[in-house]
């Protein structure tokens, strides 16, 4: 009897072993990379908030198919009117800043253009980046301030968004990242409490 499962146990393990060298040494499906998810950077001025957005241009074709054709556009020059008016319609649904009085803080598109990009994992994209600002008068109390942003991830749930927070001198800090949450059904906003 112990010969018996001795054999049984040998005759498994190199089954075993013609398995796992298919699956080591066969061949293989390329693995697909995400693009890099959005950026939000925000910056505070005396007398208004700006806010610049970078995100993967198919990213958020996969969300608002109208902009796939944004590729053509020649790079780092102004997109047309036109294509202006679909990105403010879109960011006005997905996109909010809520300042301690609880109002809206209204939100202008200054500028978006389409740049080259280049990724490790996933080689070169096209980026589209726009520019955003919203006035704030000195004696406004803007903190604590809300970011509602759900810009592409309410179509693609694992894409997040990186808030980075622009100090006078020009610093980057990374404040937070949004992200969809399945079990709310929705991106989760971040509270900003103070200006960091």
């Amino acid at each position: 009897m112990i010969r018996r499962v001795v054999a049984t146990l040998s005759l498994s393990s190199k089954a075993g072993l013609v398995f796992v060298s298919v699956l080591a040494f066969g061949p293989r499906t390329p693995e697909a990379h995400p693009l890099p998810s959005t950026t939000l950077t925000i910056a505070s001025d005396d007398d208004s908030l700006d806010l610049s957005i970078s995100l993967a241009l198919h990213e958020l074709a996969l969300a608002l198919p109208s902009v796939s054709d944004l590729a053509e556009n020649p790079p780092d020059e102004p997109l047309p009117q036109v294509v202006m008016d679909i990105l403010v319609a879109y960011f006005a649904r997905h996109l909010s800043l809520v300042p301690a009085d609880q109002s809206d803080l209204s939100l202008k598109v200054t500028d978006a253009r389409i740049h080259g990009a280049k990724a490790e994992d996933v080689g070169h994209y096209n980026l589209i980046a726009l520019e955003l600002t919203t006035p704030v008068a000195a004696d406004r109390a803007v903190f604590p301030l809300t970011i509602n942003y759900d810009a592409v991830m309410h179509e693609v749930r694992n894409h997040t968004a990186t808030v980075l927070w622009q100090t006078d001198d020009r610093q980057l800090l990374v404040v937070g990242t949004i992200a969809f949450d399945p079990v709310l059904g929705k991106a989760v906003p971040m509270v900003l409490a103070a200006e960091p």
